[in-house]
């Protein structure tokens, strides 16, 4: 039903305002990450690669939503494995981020553990490690500015098990939990 209800207001935002703007940029956005949300990457996928063409042409290449939606594509294409275009998307998320949110913003973190994600998944676990090493040092930080309390349990998941299975996969066993 959800579906059904977001296609309807993608209508009437198509209608009213036309096709080529950020606000049915969004929606498709939203409707293609429902998808995904509910195991159906190969439908998001077209839904969201023309959320990331609205959005470069109305908000330009460089702006932090086309770093969001560029990002959502990347997992899209992870979870289809097609793991070489989702690691470019990835990396050109990465960038976009930390050029337009800082080095020590959460989203970089969120980017360089889905980017380490595909590297491991790509059998590429020596730069997937320094990855999430970079990862853990940012949510530390991000962690301890957030101080105690629910702002703390806000924050994406930790990036120590990925880190702890690219290790293992290394050969690092020690160095898996330490």
């Amino acid at each position: 039903e959800a579906d059904s209800l977001m296609a309807r207001a993608q209508s009437i935002i198509a209608e009213n305002l036309g096709e080529n703007n950020a606000d049915y940029a969004l929606m498709l956005q939203n409707r293609g990450m429902s998808m995904q949300e509910q195991g159906r990457p190969a439908e998001a996928e077209p839904l969201l690669r023309r959320a990331l063409e609205i959005d470069v042409t109305t908000l330009g290449r460089e702006h932090s939503q086309v770093a969001l939606v560029t990002h959502n594509l990347a997992v899209c294409l992870a979870a289809q494995d097609r793991l070489d275009e989702a690691e470019r998307l990835l990396r050109q998320a990465l960038e976009l981020r930390r050029a337009a949110l800082g080095d020590q913003h959460p989203d970089v973190l969120m980017d360089l553990v889905h980017l380490a994600r595909a590297l491991h998944a790509r059998g590429a676990d020596a730069e997937a490690e320094s990855r999430l090493v970079e990862a853990g040092r940012i949510f530390e930080q991000t962690r301890l500015r957030a101080g105690i309390g629910a702002v703390r349990a806000t924050f994406e998941d930790s990036p120590y098990p990925h880190l702890a299975a690219t290790r293992l996969a290394l050969g690092k066993k020690a160095a898996a939990w330490p």
